[in-house]
């Protein structure tokens, strides 16, 4: 069955649960995933829901020939993708619509095309990466600038932007006065919904799993553990495809969770017993220094996030950006009020692109500052 698909200069159709059927045997082999891609005008024509039959060279997705090159075995491993399917030929095609599918495939397409409306192309491909989870439009420059800054994680959808539409969705419930079991169900039901938009990718999902452990926890009345949550989530990931445990980005998902978490803990005591003594010191100074102090929390926070994701940076890019942890305390408090434009700009562009534009101009500003990040990342000698 055809559950994604593609355009650019040729169309690549993803395929589910696939059945192998080899030339000149009878025996079936069922396959998770496949990845075909083709020029042949019957492929174009194809649409999410199909159910078809192709024929074509099956074939391994390619594995590294140099030592930090791109692995896309694990890759496409780490999206259940087993083979692909080169220049298929469309053999017989089923008709199966799925109601729920089109419809999200039609406003997600909508929401996309206003964001090319008012942003240029550039920087409507980074917000469609940020808020949608599409990279099709996604230049490898701009994937370049943002890996020499060491930011490249802002253009993966993460637990940051789940939270920040959980807690505009319950706000919103709160304030329209539904009870609070009303508003956890809800807002689950929101999230799980943005979650098949974007197509649930992997970081997503890991964010997700923790968002759906936190609201049962509220509605049972129970305490929440972050880290109790992030292994819950992984459990249940691993148990779905194993091949995760390879994949870059899932480990650099949980790793940066883990360093947040082990920050926050109390099992941290040392380290937290270091900030409660500039409170002190603070309170005794009537105030003052207290934005030094969160300057410097924010600091280790940063600190912590870079040391426990850098060993997954070395193992899958064979390189590092020595400033990013510096850049990171100027992107990360920027990217909410990036998120939080654009989507607004995204909404009300399809009222009126004016006040799309002027809503959306904030966030363009930041992307500006991000890619002049970049920039100067490139030209350092510290910056890899």
């Amino acid at each position: 069955m055809v559950y994604r698909i593609e355009k650019t200069t040729r169309t690549v159709i993803y395929l589910k649960k696939a059945i192998l059927i080899r030339s000149g045997s009878t025996k079936n082999y069922p396959i998770r995933n496949i990845k075909c891609t083709g020029k042949e005008e019957k492929i174009n024509s194809l649409r999410e829901g199909m159910h078809v039959r192709l024929e074509g060279m099956l074939v391994l997705p390619e594995l590294p020939r140099n030592p930090g090159q791109f692995n896309r075995r694990i890759y496409e491993s780490g999206k259940k993708i087993d083979f692909y399917l080169e220049n298929p030929t469309v053999l017989e095609v089923k008709e199966q619509r799925s109601g729920v599918r089109e419809v999200v495939e039609i406003w997600k397409t909508e929401m996309m095309n206003r964001c090319e409306k008012i942003y240029p192309d550039a920087e409507a491909g980074i917000l469609e990466a940020m808020l949608f989870g599409e990279k099709r439009e996604l230049s490898g420059d701009i994937k370049e600038l943002y890996q020499a800054a060491g930011i490249s994680h802002v253009l993966v959808i993460s637990g940051l932007h789940i939270s920040l539409l959980a807690l505009a969705v319950a706000g919103i419930l709160r304030r329209l006065g539904f009870p609070m079991p009303v508003w956890v169900i809800l807002s689950v039901g929101v999230l799980a919904g943005y979650g098949i938009l974007i197509g649930q990718p992997t970081t997503a999902v890991r964010a997700l799993l923790m968002f759906f452990v936190l609201q049962g926890a509220r509605l049972l009345g129970r305490s929440y553990d972050l880290l109790s949550a992030l292994a819950f989530a992984g459990i249940l990931m691993l148990l779905d495809n194993p091949d995760l445990i390879l994949d870059g980005g899932c480990r650099l998902s949980f790793c940066a969770v883990i360093g947040v978490g082990w920050y926050v803990s109390e099992k941290n005591k040392i380290f937290r017993s270091i900030g409660e003594k500039e409170k002190r010191k603070n309170r005794g100074k009537g105030g003052k220094g207290s934005s030094a102090g969160a300057i410097l929390e924010n600091i280790r926070a940063g600190w912590y996030l870079w040391l426990f994701t850098l060993p997954v940076m070395l193992d899958t890019f064979y390189q590092v950006s020595v400033v990013g942890i510096l850049w990171n305390l100027v992107a990360i408090p920027l990217l909410p009020v990036i998120i939080a434009s654009g989507g607004l700009g995204v909404v009300l562009a399809g009222w009126n692109i004016f006040l799309g534009s002027l809503a959306g101009s904030p966030a363009y500003g930041m992307l500006q500052l991000y890619q002049e990040i970049g920039n100067i990342s490139e030209k350092l000698p510290v910056g890899m």
